[in-house]
C-alpha cells in the first residue's frame, strides 16, 4: 500500500476549509488516488492542504457519516466494502427506492419528469471517467425528491456516497454504463410519465438487481485481482 507521502491531492481553493476539505478527500476516494484501507493521519492532510488540524478533522468526521471511511482504535482509514456491505446498501436502497416510486407516481409533477429527460439526454452525452455515474445518480435523487417527502429523501441521501462508491468503480471498468444507464432510465421515465406505477416499480427492481449484480461481480474480480497481487512477488 502506498504511503500518503506518495498520493497527489490538490490544494485548498474555494468554499469554506471544512467543506473544500471534505470535497477534495472524496473525490481522492472515488477516483482511488486514495485506496480502500488506506490510513488518513490528519496531522499529514493538514500539511498537504495547508490547514489546521481542525477542519480535517472535522471533514473526516462527515466522511465517517457518509460510509466513505471509518474510524477505529488506530485512527481514520478508507472503507473497504465487503459483499455484506455491498448487500446492506443495494438492500436499502431498494427499499426507498421503491417508496419513492409509489409516492412519484401520485406526487411528481411536470417540471419533475422534465429534469429527468434532461439528466437523461446529459447522460447520453457523457464521455469524462465517471461523470455518466455521477448522472445516473442525479437521476435517482431526482426520483426521490419527487416522492415529495422529505424524511424519505434525507435516508436516501444518507447512502448517496455510499452508492457513489461502487457507481463509479462500474462506470470506470465498463465502456457501455452511459449507454445502458440512459436506456433503462429512459424506459423508467416513460412508464412514471405515465402514471403506470406497477410497471415503474418493476423497471426500478430489475434496474436495482442488475447494479447489485454488477456491483459484486467488480467487487469479486478486485478482491482476485488483490490476492494474485500480493501472491505474487513479481508486482509491486
Amino acid at each position: 500500500m502506498r504511503s500518503l507521502d506518495a498520493v497527489e491531492l490538490q490544494p485548498v481553493t474555494k468554499q469554506t476549509l471544512t467543506e473544500s476539505v471534505t470535497e477534495l478527500l472524496r473525490d481522492a476516494i472515488l477516483v482511488r488516488t486514495l485506496r480502500p484501507g488506506q490510513r488518513i493521519p490528519e496531522a499529514k492532510i493538514a500539511t498537504k492542504f495547508g490547514v489546521s488540524r481542525a477542519p480535517v478533522r472535522e471533514a473526516l468526521a462527515a466522511l465517517v457519516q457518509e460510509g466513505l471511511v471509518h474510524r477505529d482504535d488506530r485512527g481514520v482509514s478508507v472503507t473497504e466494502l465487503s459483499r455484506a456491505d455491498v448487500d446492506e446498501i443495494s438492500t436499502l436502497r431498494l427499499a426507498l427506492e421503491k417508496l419513492a416510486v409509489e409516492l412519484a407516481t401520485r406526487n411528481a409533477t411536470e417540471h419533475d419528469f422534465e429534469e429527468m429527460q434532461q439528466n437523461i439526454e446529459q447522460t447520453g452525452r457523457a464521455k469524462k471517467p465517471g461523470e455518466a455515474s455521477e448522472l445516473d445518480l442525479v437521476f435517482h435523487e431526482l426520483l426521490v425528491r419527487a416522492a415529495k417527502h422529505k424524511r424519505l429523501l434525507n435516508s436516501w441521501l444518507s447512502l448517496k456516497s455510499q452508492i457513489r462508491l461502487f457507481l463509479y468503480e462500474m462506470d470506470r471498468d465498463d465502456i457501455e454504463f452511459a449507454q445502458h444507464t440512459v436506456q433503462a432510465h429512459q424506459e423508467f421515465l416513460n412508464l412514471l410519465r405515465a402514471r403506470d406505477g406497477k410497471r415503474s416499480l418493476q423497471k426500478l427492481e430489475l434496474q436495482l438487481e442488475t447494479t447489485h449484480q454488477a456491483v459484486l461481480e467488480h467487487l469479486l474480480e478486485q478482491t482476485s485481482a488483490s490476492s494474485r497481487t500480493e501472491d505474487d512477488p513479481s508486482c509491486g
